[in-house]
């Protein structure tokens, strides 16, 4: 039973974490510090399912609308 209630709560914090980063938005730099303490809960399944559906997807429009002017570049502190 306890099991059984440990899953459910599991199943909401998964909805609720995945209506969270619906609206996410790459220039929110705060991505790896909210998602590092959920690591432990959700299964590696989980993981691989929520980057896919909801983080690359958004970083890959991102990428595509990116502005790349390489004519004002400085790249001599580049290490």
């Amino acid at each position: 039973m306890e099991k059984d209630k440990l899953e459910d709560l599991k199943h909401t914090l998964q909805h609720k974490f995945n209506e969270i980063f619906v609206e996410w938005l790459p220039s929110d730099l705060k991505l790896k510090e909210i998602l590092n303490p959920w690591k432990k809960i959700f299964d590696s399944n989980y993981w691989e399912t929520f980057l896919n559906q909801l983080i690359i997807p958004k970083l890959t429009y991102h990428m595509t609308k990116l502005e790349i002017n390489p004519k004002n570049q400085v790249i001599n502190n580049i290490k």
